[in-house]
């Protein structure tokens, strides 16, 4: 029997870094080379991101995302952009042309370019409505905005999946978010790691110092923010 995986056209083969048993194409589709030599199929998860499983050890898997796997091996990499990001904003199209590295910034305001504004209120604290509302980053002192509470939890939800960490282990759901959103607003405390504000804020430095002040010497904000990069807004 023929074993062999026939390439489809145009497609190139990279070892997975740290896997040598198996291969990713700039195609988007990942090769085992256990015997026998077959194509990984893939699992689709909620938000349309596609994993597999990787074995490391006889019965144990390790899951990744195919799309990260393929700009490892074929998008040259860019320093300070550690996120990948699908340029045509279907996560399934896992070619290595549609993919590009990115900041963290840069990942979300692609997301909320794609979806505009939705109105939502539930989950909010004594049925406070949708508005406007900024996340900020404490440490890069920059900043992203939102038409609704909605939009927000939206993109933490979706970072969520491609980063995690920021985020914490615990998931992102709407029913948990929009309360630790909502009673950390235009206060001196983080929540899922970002400083969070009502309505639009337009001078972040002012905003950042401000919150540091009231934080006061005790929080340790003022030694963080002494190393902070100046801002540009």
């Amino acid at each position: 029997m023929n074993n062999e995986v026939l390439p489809l056209p145009g497609e190139h083969w990279k070892t997975v870094a740290g896997h040598e048993d198996y291969l990713v194409s700039n195609l988007g589709r990942v090769k085992s080379l256990h015997r026998p030599v077959r194509i990984k199929r893939h699992v689709v998860d909620r938000k349309g991101y596609c994993r597999i499983s990787l074995q490391v050890l006889p019965g144990v898997g390790r899951t990744v995302y195919v799309h990260r796997l393929v700009a490892l091996a074929f998008v040259e990499p860019v320093p300070g952009k550690p996120e990948v990001n699908h340029r045509d904003g279907d996560p399934r199209n896992n070619r290595a042309q549609n993919l590009e590295w990115v900041t963290h910034a840069e990942n979300l305001q692609d997301a909320l370019r794609r979806r505009g504004g939705v109105p939502w209120n539930r989950g909010l604290p004594n049925g406070a409505r949708a508005r406007a509302i900024t996340m900020i980053d404490p440490l890069n002192r920059t900043a992203s905005r939102f038409e609704s509470m909605r939009d927000a939890v939206e993109l933490l939800r979706t970072m969520q999946q491609t980063a995690g960490g920021r985020m914490g282990a615990e998931p992102v759901s709407y029913r948990s978010a929009a309360p630790n959103i909502y009673n950390a607003q235009d206060k001196p405390r983080t929540a899922y790691g970002y400083w969070w504000a009502m309505g639009r804020v337009e001078a972040v430095h002012g905003y950042v110092d401000d919150m540091v002040e009231r934080a006061g010497p005790r929080s340790g904000l003022m030694a963080i923010m002494a190393g902070a990069p100046p801002s540009t807004s």
